[in-house]
């Protein structure tokens, strides 16, 4: 097994890549694990989604030079929000 990302061999037992810190994911796309992903993205009290929906509006260059500098974690992915935004978007004009 190998990181994705950084292309170096992982050991069965390792959460995350020790060169660049991404994640290891075992578990196929189930609907099951789909729910827990969206439960501790949403739910948690480290609530990412949210966090970067108030700093987008009270002081956006801090989200904007964190994703240019590489600290991606203390925010949601870019591409996550767009397609959260989108479907919200979708609703509000279908209703």
């Amino acid at each position: 097994m190998q990181c994705k990302i950084c292309k170096i061999p992982l050991s069965k037992n390792q959460n995350y890549c020790f060169e660049c810190g991404a994640k290891v994911i075992k578990n196929r796309l189930t609907l099951k694990v789909l729910f827990q992903q969206i439960n501790a993205e949403v739910m948690s009290i480290d609530n990412k989604l949210f966090l970067t929906f108030i700093h987008l509006f009270t002081k956006p260059e801090a989200v904007i030079i964190s994703f240019i500098e590489g600290t991606r974690k203390k925010y949601i992915n870019v591409i996550q929000y767009f397609a959260i935004g989108l479907t919200l978007l979708g609703v509000q004009v279908f209703l």
